[in-house]
């Protein structure tokens, strides 16, 4: 008996989590983009880089390795919450 392949078009349909409306079931996992500022701050460059990936219509984007404390930073370029 042969197995169903869901149908690719279920990715591009919208949907909600919660209160979450997303266009569609792409997500783009947490990445390492390294461009962040030295402080931990958000750059041009990193607003371009999400900005670019909502216009190539990902559902729902987790940014980057984020560190919360000073103690948890990992290295140069990643973005801070502390």
């Amino acid at each position: 008996m042969a197995s169903q392949q869901p149908s690719s078009s279920l990715l591009l349909t919208p949907f909600t989590v919660g209160p979450l409306a997303l266009r569609n079931h792409i997500m783009r996992s947490p990445t390492w983009e390294g461009a962040a500022a030295a402080d931990g701050s958000v750059t041009p460059l990193l607003q371009e880089k999400m900005v670019e990936l909502a216009r190539g219509h990902i559902g729902l984007i987790v940014i980057s390795h984020t560190f919360t404390s000073a103690e948890g930073r990992a290295g140069n370029g990643q973005i801070g919450l502390d």
